[in-house]
């Protein structure tokens, strides 16, 4: 092997390398996604990170691919190296922006359980759903409540409290039509989501002082 061949063939390693991870990821990825039962998860948003390290490893290795395969000179290979590099990384955003809708954003959590703020499907509201952790295994509970397109709420504060099988959610909510922020308490029963009604929560709020004096 000459000099010239070296880079060359170090490119082809790299590329392997590359490619061997990507499908290891993939691997790690799509497994629990096929044994563990709908809607649930692995703790700590494990599948989402694996997917966008997943993805970005696909571009890299499709990018290398292309350029390895149309690096002739002749002006026809350069435009199609370009054309299928440029259609490869917009694929790979798109791909990346899925990923990130699909398993949403972390809003609340304690060793025990987490709230997610997913996005819903077309022509749905976001909504809040309620895991339970067990182990590396996040179950799916419930929807808390969905996002209300009148207002949008700043701030979320969880607790729960295990033993009266209650949840109380504090929220700071900005109303679009005057652009007020006004603070909201919401009680759900933990076992099944039921939303309490506004009325009850002096006398839930007398059950957790209560609770909280044992």
């Amino acid at each position: 092997m000459n000099m010239k061949e070296m880079p060359k063939a170090n490119l082809v390693i790299i590329r392997r390398i590359i490619g061997i991870t990507t499908l290891v990821f993939w691997v790690i990825f799509i497994v629990p996604w096929i044994i563990l039962p709908a809607g649930d998860r692995l703790a700590w948003q494990l599948q989402k990170w694996i997917l966008l390290v997943a993805a970005i490893l696909t571009l890299i290795y499709i990018v290398m691919l292309i350029i390895h395969i149309t690096q002739r000179k002749h002006w026809m290979d350069r435009t199609a190296r370009w054309i299928s590099c440029a259609s490869t990384v917009l694929l790979g955003a798109l791909l990346l922006l899925c990923a990130s809708f699909r398993y949403g954003n972390k809003v609340w959590g304690n060793n025990k359980y987490v709230v997610y703020n997913e996005f819903g499907e077309l022509l749905e509201p976001d909504q809040y759903v309620l895991y339970k952790r067990n182990g590396f295994i996040e179950n799916r509970m419930y929807t808390i409540r969905y996002d209300d397109e009148r207002d949008h709420t700043t701030k979320y504060e969880y607790a729960i409290y295990e033993p009266l099988d209650l949840i109380k959610v504090e929220s700071s909510v900005r109303m679009f039509h005057d652009n007020k922020v006004y603070h909201e308490t919401d009680f759900y029963r933990l076992c099944d989501g039921y939303h309490y009604c506004q009325s009850q929560n002096d006398f839930l709020f007398a059950l957790i002082n209560q609770y909280n004096l044992r």
